[in-house]
């Protein structure tokens, strides 16, 4: 039964289910009927992990349905989804109802970390603290007591000036003692409140020092009393606590304990084993690093390399991509000499010295890359073109049309472009990945291979019962060409049977094959091959076309603009916060990189051979003029503006955009849509350290950043005349960056 609901595609109409809110009478109930079915399924381990890896259980969403009910009169339909929801939350996590609740498997994880750290702490410290309470409660007697019983430091005497109250205060020095700070823990039964005031004794008040000193860190052992606890797995049970009665004492170290547990677990990574707690200090697990990993900044990276080369130390490839990858200048404009023209999508021809232009009128246009002027120009359908590719030799061009006959078409290239094979019923095609001695094209759930030679069909792929009716399927080879993904199913070509069907959990992505031939990513889900397991989700891919760069360690993510949407998904894309912007991830671990706004809807966008260059079609419709403006922008990889592109910037924010086009067709445009923003994740906040250095004001995605490399400890440079040797050291790391 659990095959047979996900080949019908169960687990993504169950997902829907959860979120519906219509019928608002019916919702809450399908709603707990949907999530009383994926409980059923989760017995299947199969099932259990693949929804553990999915945003509802993983990034939380779950606990936002069970927050309230969609309709108030419901809450008992509510109260049953709720249960049902804990119930796949213990199937999913493998823990207890009581820790599955409210957490996300992220947070159970770290918690079962946490419970098994074993706290340990100075129990002089916990005396110190307890002296200075008493002191300023004004029990000096038994301070003093204390003191000399525990030999106990003399307390510091109050500075002459005011100064503000710290939190958490540290010895500096040998002769100088740690500050008393006075400390009252509230327990209660989840958390504790820890507050701090400082109150310092008049003069007149202090009790004289004694001879004893603070003990030395050469001192015995005897002298340095260590409290140590085993973990706890779990939390106490109220209930549990209140039937024990007068059993349950709370003690001062019990307080202590859990006060340092609860801030171990506010720790971003905890770890099992930690040195001794201290309560004059926050603790903080340090950071999973390799202490010979490659430096953060770009120019202590690059003189690292003498001594850990290639890349500085480990990580550090990983750290060149990040700061190549978030960096584009625009280099030039291309726009169709026809008034009316407008631009549908993009290649590069094989000599990397011109750019393939498809257009809506059906022509391809050649330009060439370092003047922008048009070369030639082809007719090859009377219906846009939504596709292009040439072979890695430039003899032939395949182009694939929206409608008409034929939709699909094989052209030669050389003095003349002769048209060599039509494929009729193709919407889209594209060569093979090895040989290209082989075409593979996609008619709606069907895929075809064809001989490139003889135009012949050699096989045909497709199985009524296992497809997916993805509305945007492209099939696509494997790298080695031996396997075919197409509407979600994996083939063999050799036998022309099926190999696997992938869970569908979209209408639209059918999925590309990772240049590395072990993964498939469909839509935002990244699956394994060897496996057919889902290895993790990537929420900001959702409905994303990806397109790789040549070196296979960069993903390019863009929400492409179709000509078959309709109104509401043109109004729904317009409203995506990434509608207008294309997106870099490191396809290593799928890391987000930068977000590039170019402020118009992205047709198309493609990469050369070298990796230097990015060419996205800009396309935006004019309300006022009821026309529509289309532009090629050529962007280069690992620069970004100078201070004079930014001031021409700033000069056409202020006068408008009226005089557009007035412009000259082949001058460099650098208008807004070329402002690249930096990426809003946590993975992009280390670009800041690249960008800066040792200057605190860095990180502004768009700030001219120029390096003295021979200076590693003063990352930036006030000279502008070094922007020459600046671009030359980008190019070089690109360079490296393709040899790995």
């Amino acid at each position: 039964m659990w095959a047979c609901v996900r080949s019908n595609n169960g687990i993504m109409v169950l997902l829907k289910l959860l979120c519906v809110k219509t019928p608002i009478t019916e919702a809450d109930a399908v709603r707990g009927l949907a999530c009383k079915a994926l409980v059923g399924l989760a017995r299947s381990s199969t099932v259990k992990q693949i929804v553990s890896k999915l945003p509802l259980v993983n990034d939380g969403r779950l606990q936002m349905l069970m927050k309230e009910p969609i309709l108030q009169d419901k809450r008992q339909e509510h109260v049953k989804f709720c249960k049902f929801a804990q119930d796949l939350l213990e199937m999913v996590s493998g823990k207890p109802r009581t820790a599955a609740e409210g957490a996300t498997l992220d947070r159970i994880r770290k918690a079962d970390v946490v419970a098994q750290t074993r706290i340990r702490y100075q129990q002089k410290e916990l005396l110190q603290l307890v002296h200075s309470h008493l002191l300023s409660l004004g029990l000096d007697k038994s301070a003093l007591i204390l003191q000399r019983e525990a030999d106990l430091p003399c307390p510091p005497s109050p500075p002459l000036l005011p100064s503000s109250p710290h939190l958490f205060s540290s010895p500096s020095g040998t002769t100088s003692t740690p500050r008393m700070v006075s400390a009252i823990f509230i327990c209660c039964s989840s958390s504790f409140e820890y507050s701090s005031v400082a109150l310092p004794l008049p003069r007149q008040q202090q009790p004289p020092c004694q001879s004893w000193n603070s003990p030395r860190p050469h001192q015995s052992q005897r002298h340095q009393h260590i409290v140590e606890h085993s973990p706890v797995i779990g939390r106490h049970d109220p209930d549990a606590l209140k039937a024990k009665g007068s059993r349950s004492t709370v003690s001062l170290d019990k307080i202590v304990t859990e006060y340092l547990r609860e801030q171990h677990a506010c720790c971003k990574t905890p770890v099992v084993t930690c040195p001794l707690f201290s309560l004059f200090s926050p603790h903080r697990c340090p950071e999973p690093r390799n202490r010979q990993s490659a430096p953060v900044n770009i120019a202590m990276r690059t003189h690292k390399r003498s001594m850990y080369p290639r890349f500085g130390g480990p990580e550090g490839l990983k750290c060149d991509r990040k700061f190549i990858y978030s960096r584009f200048r625009p280099t030039r404009s291309i726009r169709d000499s026809d008034e009316d023209g407008c631009f549908s999508c993009c290649a590069f021809a094989a000599d990397e010295q011109h750019l393939l232009l498809g257009t809506y009128a059906g022509e391809v246009k050649t330009f060439n890359i370092s003047s922008g002027q048009e070369m030639a120009s082809t007719s090859c359908s009377n219906s846009p073109i939504n596709h292009l590719q040439s072979t890695r030799d430039g003899s032939l061009l395949l182009t694939s049309a929206s409608w008409g006959r034929p939709m699909s078409s094989l052209w030669s290239m050389g003095d003349f472009v002769d048209l060599k094979h039509g494929f009729s019923d193709d919407s889209y095609m594209e060569f093979s990945k090895q040989t290209q001695d082989r075409i593979i094209g996609t008619r709606e759930e069907t895929a075809v291979i064809y001989d490139v030679s003889s135009g012949a069909q050699i096989l045909k792929l497709y199985d009524q019962h296992k497809a997916n009716h993805y509305t945007r399927n492209r099939a696509t080879f494997n790298p080695t060409d031996d396997l075919v993904l197409n509407d979600g199913v994996l083939w063999d070509v050799s036998s022309g049977k099926t190999v696997h069907k992938f869970d569908k959990f979209n209408p639209n992505v059918s999925g590309v094959f990772h240049p590395s031939g072990l993964e498939v990513i469909i839509n935002m889900e990244v699956w394994d091959i060897r496996t057919f397991h889902l290895l993790h989700t990537v929420p900001a891919l959702d409905q994303c076309q990806i397109r790789f760069n040549h070196s296979g360690d960069i993903i390019y993510g863009a929400i492409h603009q179709w000509d078959d949407d309709d109104e509401e998904a043109q109004d729904e894309r317009i409203r995506s916060p990434f509608g207008s912007s294309f997106r870099t991830f490191d396809a290593r671990d799928y890391a987000s990189i930068a977000t590039i706004d170019v402020k118009k809807n992205i047709f198309d966008l493609c990469t050369d051979s070298t990796d230097d260059y990015l060419a996205v079609v800009e396309n935006q419709r004019s309300e006022e003029t009821l026309g529509e403006e289309s532009i090629c922008h050529l962007y280069q990889v690992g620069r970004r503006k100078d201070s004079e592109d930014q001031a021409e910037d700033e000069d056409e924010e202020e006068e408008g955009e009226d005089d557009d086009d007035d412009d000259d067709e082949l001058e460099i445009d650098d208008d807004d849509a070329s402002n690249s923003t930096a990426d809003a994740d946590e993975d992009n906040m280390q670009d800041s350290d690249d960008d800066a250095g040792s200057n605190s004001s860095g990180g502004d995605a768009d700030a001219p950043s120029d390096f003295d490399l021979s200076d590693p400890d003063n990352a930036h440079s006030d000279d502008e005349n070094d922007d020459d040797d600046l671009d030359d050291f980008y190019f070089e790391l690109s360079d490296l960056s393709n040899m790995g």
